[in-house]
């Protein structure tokens, strides 16, 4: 599929994808690196997309955080 959206674009067009990755991710990295979530990155660069920005945030989706940082 990213394959395909990368040959349908034009030159000069660009390709923005959020909130599509909310990625079952876990601070003590028991979600491994290599499951499907995370493949993102791989799949666009492999498609032919370059200058890909990658933007991770760690939002608490449970009661307030011990960590008052988050």
């Amino acid at each position: 599929m990213v394959k395909k959206i990368y040959q349908a674009l034009k030159p000069g067009d660009y390709l923005e994808i959020g909130g599509l990755e909310l990625s079952p991710g876990c601070d003590d990295d028991s979600v491994p690196r290599d499951s499907y979530p995370w493949q993102w990155h791989s799949l666009l660069q492999e498609a032919g997309f370059v200058d890909i920005t990658r933007k991770d945030y760690i939002w608490p989706l449970n009661s307030w955080p011990a960590d008052s940082h988050l």
